[in-house]
């Protein structure tokens, strides 16, 4: 054991129980009152910490009541925590294991406790005292020894291992590393330390005997799960039962027997643990003994891959287990949790593999597992708009038609009521006011509330008419052709106010609630008659901010800045009250909040094409709508008239792929999480873009039908969650980068170069151009993969949320090695069901 240094003037003493004894609780020792002279006894030691395996001198001075230090009193020792900590005579402290260690100094009657925490430093290396263990059966075992060290080198007491085998069913070990023969065969015991592993090869063998069956040879030569296998030889029984068989540990149903053969029938791969291709041992047991051979067994799916050429494992069962053969090039490799609900607990699994030679001989695994990468900081994003406030508000659509809104005239005032968002019920809490006419067109009416000031402030009420009126143009030359690619907006009209037109209410109320973070919002409560929805106004109806300056530039509040981000704003809210008609006349559900959302934004970036004369499958890159968006107007924009259409859409993928298993396109999976508007959009448009017809005719269906959420989107796009995500997942990755071409066009996202569209945000505000740091595009791609060697593989993935994914870059095979790869629970636990895995060649 290696001592500490002795006690230095460098290190401040610790005084155990003094304050007890004055009354003041102190939590580092227990003190009795003595009967003569000593009335406090002082522990000092050189730290509050020791290392197991080394040692510490401790003094203990007997003190009078006046705190003088009394000369030539016994000190005696004892420890309250034998199995952690030794204490010698002379109050020498030895760590013998990681905890707590108490130790207790007397003197008298007058006694004094110290305690230490007995702490390791991390693990640096574990190391297997062998390579190689061997066991005979039926019951052969051997104790496993593992070291594991510092970064200096010493050894580390008691670390804490984590022992797991790579076949329980050929050689099974126990918590303390002992392993134990069960089946002929070979496995992988790893010993885990933290974050560091080591890995011994264990084989297990029959004992030798002159009347045990001897296995000569098999047909098929190369054995796969599922096939019927024909086993020649001799020595075997000559009855079915007198046969047990075993392949790589796992029985086989005998079919027939006869003393020189056998046929067999093999299980599914499901019963086979994953392993490489390769040597595996053949067991045959019969009253004479056990007789072993070696056989070609493959058991995973074996994939050679063409650059560009990909693969998804949409089902647990294939994606648990693969190997790609030849294993040379460059892949990524994308694993997702197919969760269909984002709020579920998150999975946890770990990515193995192995390589092996054409001979199917792996080489032992790496002596270090990598560790899990600490999570990066990044600024959040800013969100143009957040959720909708509101409930789902159930009753009839029985119109009071005197709450109803007629035609009105322009100029002319009328009674309405703005629902309190900020209200837990906001279809029952509202405010009444005056709403001027300010735009009457064939399908849509705006309207401005009359409140003079609020809050003391002044409003801008009658000073922008004719932005109100290019406003009303804009909705029916652009938006309304856009809402009815989705549906018809007035479904439910004749119903509710009969007057054939949407109405926009705009109102200084809507910048205070919620904090001024909604620029717009369209409620079901106007769905229904007042006496079931105070708030209603019995009609289509959305309401909307104002702005709040009349001054010159862009910034916030201005008009200018009002204008830029209210105008795909209106498109987007208007696409919820579609939705909502179409689906109350029909009697649907309405749609789950991920999906109504991620169309809105559709909404959106159809504005955008319109403005901005892109198109569907265009590929676009940053030069066609975002730089425009970035600077609004302002010094150095090439467009001054641009409207913010896609920069939020641009926002929340950033976001997501900045932090992809923490992030899921079907909801909020943190407190304050926006990313998902931007996700849920880009997973809709690269559905859309698969060749699935027109784009009107899927937005119709998916909006008029009566499923919702991924069950409505599976049913349009005839492909399920799970092909998808693995689809989706392997696009967000590689589009746009260069050199790359996938052979499965599902492997573009045809409507928009991303790979263009992060690197010019990145250039125009972040440091990709030597701006300085960007508040949210910090790098030219949110997306990292983590870059892996093929080889013994042990990625750590603790925490893998529904929806998300993590994406691998695997390189360094050669075209005579294979690589394994295996999906498993998280440091020894089930693989989760909800697990899967893709796979593209990159080059």
């Amino acid at each position: 054991m290696r001592p500490t240094p002795t006690l230095s003037p460098g290190r401040i003493p610790v005084i155990a129980a003094l304050l007890l004894l004055l009354g003041a609780g102190s939590g580092c020792g227990d003190v009795t009152r003595p009967n003569a002279d000593v009335r406090f006894v002082a522990i000092i030691v050189p730290d509050s910490q020791l290392r197991p395996g080394f040692w510490m001198q401790a003094v203990a001075e007997p003190l009078d009541a006046a705190g003088r230090l009394l000369e030539g009193r016994t000190v005696t020792w004892r420890s309250l925590t034998p199995t952690t900590l030794a204490v010698g005579v002379d109050g020498r402290l030895l760590a013998l294991a990681p905890g707590e260690g108490r130790a207790r100094a007397t003197v008298g009657s007058v006694s004094s406790v110290i305690r230490l925490e007995l702490r390791n430093p991390p693990v640096a290396s574990v190391v297997f005292t062998a390579d190689t263990a061997r066991l005979l059966l039926p019951a052969g075992s051997q104790q496993l020894v593992a070291v594991a060290r510092d970064s200096e080198g010493v050894e580390i007491l008691r670390p804490g291992i984590r022992w797991e085998s790579s076949a329980s069913r050929i050689a099974d070990v126990a918590t303390t590393g002992r392993v134990s023969a069960v089946a002929a065969g070979r496995a992988d015991v790893i010993a885990v330390a933290e974050d560091r592993a080591d890995t011994i090869v264990v084989v297990v063998e029959a004992p030798a005997s002159p009347t045990a069956p001897q296995i000569h040879g098999t047909a098929p030569g190369l054995v796969t799960p599922g096939q019927t296998l024909v086993v020649n030889g001799n020595g075997f029984a000559g009855s079915v039962s007198g046969n047990a068989v075993l392949l790589d540990g796992i029985p086989l149903t005998v079919n027939a027997a006869s003393p020189t053969q056998l046929t067999l029938t093999l299980p599914g791969a499901a019963q086979f643990a994953c392993r490489a291709t390769g040597p595996a041992a053949l067991q045959v047991s019969t009253p004479g003994g056990i007789g072993v051979a070696n056989v070609m067994f493959q058991m995973a799916a074996q994939r050679a891959l063409a650059p560009g050429q990909s693969i998804v494992l949409s089902t647990a069962t294939e994606a648990r287990c693969v190997e790609l053969a030849p294993a040379d090039g460059r892949y990524l490799v994308t694993i997702q949790n197919v969760a269909r609900v984002v709020g579920t607990q998150p999975i946890a699994l770990t990515l193995g593999g192995v390589t092996t030679d054409r001979s199917g001989t792996p080489p032992l695994l790496s002596s270090a597992m990598p560790a899990n990468p600490a999570p990066r900081a990044h600024a959040a994003v800013r969100a143009i708009e957040p959720v909708a406030a509101g409930v789902a508000p159930r009753g009839t659509f029985a119109a009071a038609r005197g709450a109803a809104l007629a035609v009105p005239t322009p100029g002319e005032v009328v009674p309405l009521r703005v629902a309190n968002l900020d209200s837990q019920d906001p279809c029952a809490v509202f405010t009444p006011i005056g709403a001027r006419t300010v735009f009457v067109g064939p399908h849509v009416v705006i309207l401005e509330d009359t409140t003079p000031t609020l809050n003391g402030a002044p409003t801008l009420r009658g000073t922008i008419d004719p932005l109100y009126a290019q406003l009303g143009q804009e909705f029916e030359t652009v938006v309304w052709p856009i809402l009815e690619r989705f549906g018809n907006p007035l479904a439910m009209d004749t119903r509710l106010d009969a007057n054939g037109r949407l109405a926009i209410v705009f109102t200084p109320r809507m910048n205070q609630m919620l904090g001024g973070s909604a620029l717009a919002a369209a409620l079901p409560c106007d769905f229904f008659a007042r006496a079931q929805q105070p708030s209603s106004n019995v009609g289509e109806f959305l309401y909307a901010q104002v702005p709040t300056s009349s001054g010159p530039g862009a910034g916030p509040g201005t008009t200018a800045r009002w204008m830029a981000e209210i105008r795909a704003t209106i498109a987007h809210e208007s696409k919820h009250i579609v939705s909502m008609a179409e689906r109350y006349a029909r009697g649907f559900p309405q749609e789950d909040p991920w999906l109504e959302e991620a169309t809105a934004r559709i909404s959106e970036e159809l504005f955008a094409r319109a403005i901005y004369g892109t198109q569907q499958l265009g590929d676009h890159g940053f030069d066609a709508t975002l730089r425009c968006e970035i600077f609004l107007g302002g010094a150095g924009s090439p467009c001054p008239d641009s409207p913010r259409a896609m920069l939020p859409h641009l926002e929340g993928l950033w976001e997501y792929l900045d932090r992809p298993a923490a992030r899921s396109p079907l909801g909020a999976a943190a407190a304050n999480d926006l990313s998902w508007y931007g996700s849920g959009w880009a997973f809709v448009r690269w559905v859309i873009d698969q060749g699935l017809g027109t784009e009107t005719a899927f937005l119709t269906a998916l909006t008029q039908g009566s499923l919702s959420g991924l069950a409505n989107l599976e049913a349009r796009a005839g492909r399920s969650w799970e092909q998808m995500l693995g689809e989706w997942s392997l696009a967000l990755s590689l589009d746009g980068r260069p050199g790359f071409i996938p052979a499965d066009p599902r492997g573009r996202f045809p409507s928009w170069d991303l790979t263009s569209l992060f690197a010019g945000l990145c250039s125009a505000v972040g440091p990709c151009g030597d701006l300085g740091a960007g508040a949210t595009f910090t790098r030219a791609h949110p997306l990292e993969p983590r870059p892996a060697r093929t080889g013994g593989l042990g990625l750590e993935i603790p925490a893998l949320v529904g929806g998300g994914f993590v994406a691998i870059e695997l390189s360094g095979g050669t075209a005579t090695t294979r690589q394994l790869l295996q999906l498993k629970g998280y440091r020894g636990a089930a693989l989760p069901a909800s697990a899967r895995m893709a796979v593209v060649r990159i080059d």
